[in-house]
């Protein structure tokens, strides 16, 4: 597994369906564990438009920094397997059009809203991260009380055909989970900044699918994006009630590293060449 293509693959065959399992079956457990085969649609309240992936996988985090000239390649593999990608309007500005992927785009609290950012993006998450702090928890102009007219004040700034979703610590408290379905989002992300992802994490995914079934929205998408460290992670997550994982910490060994300005003139070979190099890599209550 030396390249993201070939983890794009291997991912692709473990989610594809086995024809030789009756159908009926293996629909009845599907239904069961919320694991879903295919991609899955992130829809905006009250729009019939759909953003629909190809596969349950997304890519969070990586960027042009990571990948320097390879980064309009990286944007094409994307495109052509319909993973979407969490990235700026400016990282895409170099990219062919023909090789720019789905965009999602991510506003942190106590930071200010694009409107470009917001008009232009696929999907747009609202996260209770603070990167200036590194810390969780809510802006006063999206605290738990408020949060459904700044949900409905977002959406309509988007045009009303975007889906509008929150940002959660994986480790998030259920007042939390619960107050974000209420206020009417599209869609969770659940993030773990862990070094490894931990059992009690995995318990706090499959409460927040079990919150969104009790809720009366158990189609609502539930991105996660946390530490993998084997390709059949994913689908586990999956399994456990995910509706998209991110793919970046498997993805990030396959890559490698951007070498000094010096050096790069002299050395041939994108990131689809490289060979993998190791890199090191909280619930619902």
């Amino acid at each position: 597994m030396n390249s993201p293509h070939s983890v794009l693959s291997e991912l692709c065959f473990a989610t594809a369906p086995l024809t030789t399992i009756d159908p009926l079956a293996a629909q009845a457990t599907n239904q069961r564990s919320g694991f879903k085969l295919g991609g899955c649609k992130l829809v905006a309240e009250g729009s019939q438009r759909c953003t629909e992936l190809n596969w349950p996988f997304f890519v969070r985090d990586i960027g042009p920094k990571h990948l320097d000239n390879a980064w309009d390649a990286f944007c094409d593999l994307l495109r052509r397997d319909g993973l979407p990608l969490f990235c700026t309007v400016e990282q895409l500005d170099g990219v062919a059009a023909a090789a720019v992927p789905p965009r999602w785009s991510c506003r942190f609290i106590n930071e200010p809203l694009d409107s470009i950012e917001l008009h232009t993006s696929d999907a747009f998450e609202l996260s209770c991260f603070d990167r200036r702090y590194q810390a969780c928890g809510w802006s006063s102009e999206i605290k738990p009380q408020c949060l459904p007219d700044w949900i409905r004040a977002v959406r309509a700034a988007a045009g009303g055909d975007t889906p509008i979703g929150t940002g959660l610590p994986l480790n998030c408290h259920a007042d939390d989970a619960a107050a974000c379905i209420a206020a009417g989002v599209d869609f969770i992300t659940l993030s773990s900044r862990a070094e490894r992802l931990e059992w009690i994490e995995l318990q706090s995914l499959v409460a927040c699918r079990q919150l969104t079934q009790q809720l009366g929205r158990p189609e609502l998408p539930i991105l996660v994006s946390a530490p993998l460290a084997t390709i059949d992670e994913p689908c586990k997550l999956l399994a456990l009630g995910a509706s998209a994982v991110s793919l970046d910490s498997l993805l990030l060994p396959c890559i490698p590293k951007v070498q000094p300005q010096s050096q790069a003139a002299s050395t041939s070979g994108g990131m689809l060449r490289g060979i993998a190099t190791p890199v090191s890599r909280k619930p619902v209550a």
